[in-house]
């Protein structure tokens, strides 16, 4: 009887505290509940399923209390990508980065060192230096730069779910079940899986004991002729086991090549710099006898074997000749550090992209320019005009038997996803536009434009399309449709446009060339088609809007505009001795607001990069602007 009228009085003390309270009531109920611990029970009594559910839940209660818990994120990421369960994929990638979106991450120090240890190979030095300080010092900015890294990583932005974090998780589970040799890694694998998460499957592998092949067994026979010696090399050698790992494309010119071993038959098995680090001794004859093995397989180590071969077959016949052979040994410990110091700074690793996507390698590629243009409206209130203009690559299609055009272009939509983030990189704004045809797959955005930081974000998608998805009016379902072709850019632009009344104020200038057709001047809000690069042979087209210019006391605005181009040297820098072109033109005019249209011939200049200027001067209050854009002309 005692206990129950305890425990009544505990909740009626409870239920008052809620009543007075109840934001602090529900912030400590919640706060006593450790979902990530409730969740890996789940796990571990065989539920996978059950966890992620109570994951997921949680991050929805904690983020309503304006809290986070990175352990939740990861957790959820990790479990179901380990589970390979797609249908959790998008939530994975939203759960993850929201882990990482509040300063209370910093409750997690060591769930935060540990993500940034695993984000590393994937950075720059520099990048990892900066990470590793900012996480220490437990300031916000890690927040920005860990979702600024997925965000702008995410294979495809206007999908919801992230592709490339989630490849990046799909390897780790991977690497964990088959690189297991050690555990030494920061994914909890050895040194093949961290190559593994950076770049996916190698192109080819290669695996055995060094020391142990046909290849070495011959040339211990070729360069040395006593029984008794070559059993003595063989006894002392330590046959390391390694493994092969070969890149075409990453980036580099040559192939990348990795060499995974244990070093000196007894080390820890990883990564290791070449040959020679594993040669007990510095002993010539293994060196040979190694190369000879891994000829087979790559040309760097086979030009290596050549050479090494080269000193061998002189010293060799510098002693049938009963000559001293010491010059040739010198030779060989010269090659030996020679490569060795090579193989230290190879190109092929510091060169090399610092990760690789087998998801965007599936498709074509799509190559995106935007002009971002600052405006002000009929209002007087900032906007920004975002020209994308695409062009896709596609990859080449299987030849058929009817039709021996391999590199046959489909039939698709273009279709483009402008995505606005805020400072702190969360959404708030984002439009989609299903280029129309014959438009040559340009999209016009026209935005508000009140901040000077937000984070853009293009995307662009080339989809093939069906006969009855165009019977619907050129709408499509993507689940219906093939995805030929991805890309995607991001930017920043500069502060707004100053809406004082008082204030001179001057648009970006729009650079291009004349419109090809009739169809543009509808869809395009300049009388021109922007452009970074033009033809020497077509005119230059420029346009700008001029706004807040001052009345004289008749009601006029007067106004001086000069233009220029000046050619630039390789380094961007104004070029001195090149030729420049200025043209000044006055302007009495009854408006406030202005908007100027101009054609340059560029027959005289010769290709290279310029820089345009052009300045507006207000005669009636004195105010300058000024406003210069880069252009590339071509012959």
């Amino acid at each position: 009887m005692y206990k129950i009228i305890k425990f009544s009085l505990l909740h009626t003390s409870l239920a008052i505290c809620a009543l007075m309270q109840p934001q602090v009531f529900i912030s400590q109920l919640y706060a006593n509940q450790d979902y990530f611990t409730r969740g890996l029970e789940s796990k571990k009594n065989g539920d996978w399923q059950g966890a992620l559910k109570i994951w997921w839940s949680a991050h929805y209660k904690l983020d309503k209390l304006g809290k986070v818990d990175p352990r939740i994120g990861i957790a959820f990421i990790e479990l179901a990508t380990e589970m390979k369960a797609q249908e959790y994929y998008n939530n994975a990638s939203e759960i993850y980065l929201w882990g990482f979106s509040k300063p209370g991450m910093f409750e997690f120090p060591k769930t935060v060192k540990e993500e940034i240890d695993r984000l590393s190979p994937l950075l720059g030095e520099e990048a990892q230096a900066t990470w590793q300080q900012t996480a220490k010092q437990q300031s916000l900015e890690i927040c920005f730069y860990l979702r600024k890294f997925w965000l702008e990583k995410d294979s495809r932005p206007a999908t919801r779910g992230n592709e490339r974090l989630i490849e990046h998780w799909v390897r780790i589970a991977y690497a964990r079940k088959h690189f297991g040799k050690n555990r030494n890694g920061v994914y909890g694998c050895d040194a093949r899986g961290t190559i593994y998460v950076k770049y996916g499957q190698p192109g080819k592998k290669h695996k055995g004991m060094l020391g142990s092949s046909s290849a070495s067994e011959l040339e211990l026979m070729r360069w040395v002729a006593n029984l008794r010696a070559r059993r003595k090399i063989k006894t002392e050698d330590l046959n390391p086991e390694y493994e092969m790992w070969i890149y075409n494309t990453l980036g580099t010119e040559e192939h990348s090549v990795f060499l995974f071993a244990n070093r000196f038959g007894t080390g820890s098995f990883g990564l290791v710099e070449g040959v020679e680090s594993l040669i007990p001794k510095k002993q010539s004859i293994y060196q040979i006898m190694y190369y000879a093995e891994l000829s087979l397989f790559n040309p760097i180590f086979r030009e290596r074997y050549f050479e090494l071969e080269e000193i061998w077959n002189h010293q060799q016949m510098a002693r049938e000749r009963g000559q001293p052979s010491g010059h040739y040994i010198r030779v060989l410990r010269t090659i030996f550090y020679a490569n060795k110091n090579n193989d230290r700074i190879n190109p092929n690793y510091k060169f090399a992209n610092l990760d690789n996507s087998d998801y965007e390698d599936l498709f074509g590629k799509i190559d995106i320019i935007t002009h971002n243009i600052r405006l002000l409206d009929q209002k007087n209130q900032p906007r920004l005009a975002i020209i994308a203009l695409s062009y896709p690559k596609f990859k080449p299609r299987k030849v058929s038997a009817r039709s021996k055009k391999s590199l046959e272009i489909p039939d698709y939509h273009l279709k483009h996803a402008l995505i606005i983030r805020n400072e702190s990189l969360e959404e708030i704004d984002r439009v989609e536009d299903l280029v129309p045809k014959g438009m040559d797959n340009i999209s016009v955005f026209m935005v508000n434009h009140l901040q000077a930081n937000n984070h853009y974000s293009v995307s662009s998608e080339a989809i093939g399309y069906y006969a009855d998805s165009i019977a619907e009016g050129d709408r499509f379902s993507e689940e219906k449709n093939r995805l030929y072709a991805i890309g995607k850019t991001f930017f920043k632009t500069r502060k707004p446009l100053a809406a004082n009344l008082d204030s001179l104020e001057l648009s970006d200038w729009v650079l291009g060339v004349n419109f090809p057709s009739e169809n543009y001047k509808s869809h395009l809000p300049f009388p021109l088609v922007p452009a970074k690069q033009v033809s020497k042979q077509d005119p230059l087209q420029v346009y700008c809007e001029i706004y807040h210019l001052q009345k004289d006391a008749g009601g006029t605005a007067h106004y001086t505009l000069e233009f220029g181009i000046s050619k630039l040297d390789k380094k961007g820098r104004l070029d001195n001795k090149a030729e420049k072109v200025s043209v000044v033109y006055n302007f009495d005019v009854p408006d406030q607001t202005r908007k100027e249209h101009i054609s340059i011939d560029l027959k005289k200049l010769k290709p290279g990069l310029y820089e345009f200027f052009g300045k507006v001067t207000d005669k009636v209050s004195g105010q300058e602007k000024t406003r210069k854009k880069k252009i590339t002309i071509l012959k």
